[in-house]
């Protein structure tokens, strides 16, 4: 990992119905607090914005599985380690994707 590179940058805001929450960097162990942290009990549906993630770990699988727990989660343009991941665990349905946060069902 490069020094200058923190390992995750979460960002998150409204879209419609939707919160859109855009992750950069590493989705792993140390980092899946602060994606739970991006979602509360109050959040409604979410569209994780993941073409930047680098690296998702079976954390980060979990994570993004909890999340559905309560509400409807779309991937945009989710990045070729997630799609890997959900493929190689046949999870792939478990996440509709969108190519774009103007895609996001109403």
């Amino acid at each position: 990992m490069d020094a200058l590179q923190p390992p995750i940058d979460i960002s998150s805001g409204p879209h419609g119905r939707w919160t859109v929450v855009t992750v950069s960097g590493e989705l792993d162990l140390s980092t899946v607090d602060a994606l739970s942290g991006a979602v509360d009990d109050d959040t409604g549906d979410v569209a994780i914005a993941g073409s930047d993630i680098r690296f998702i770990d079976s954390t980060g699988l979990r994570t993004l599985l909890e999340l559905r727990r309560d509400r409807t989660v779309v991937l945009i343009d989710p990045s070729e380690p997630v799609r890997k991941l959900l493929d190689l665990t046949h999870l792939t349905d478990a996440f509709p994707t969108v190519p774009d946060a103007d895609d996001l069902p109403d």
